[in-house]
């Protein structure tokens, strides 16, 4: 099976995926989070969640740019042993 680069899509749903793990583990480990969740002022809101996504985020777009570099290394690898090809 031949690799393919990560496509901006699959980049979307692991960041999706990410953000939902991060926001379901901070409700069941951290109760004073659960308790903030009702107020829509409190720092949950205005830190946690924008911090939360941010790294999310982060993760996600350094996770395709990393293996999109490899793919692309690995290609122009295999293409100076064969150079015919």
């Amino acid at each position: 099976m031949k690799n393919k680069p990560m496509t901006w899509a699959q980049a979307g749903m692991m960041f999706l995926f990410m953000a939902i793990c991060t926001f379901g583990l901070d409700m069941v480990f951290n109760s004073s989070l659960r308790h903030e969740l009702t107020s829509l002022s409190s720092d949950f809101w205005q830190v946690v969640v924008p911090g939360d996504l941010l790294g999310d985020a982060a993760v996600a777009f350094g996770t395709r740019l990393i293996i999109n570099w490899s793919l692309k290394r690995q290609k122009r690898a295999d293409s100076s042993l064969h150079p015919g090809l």
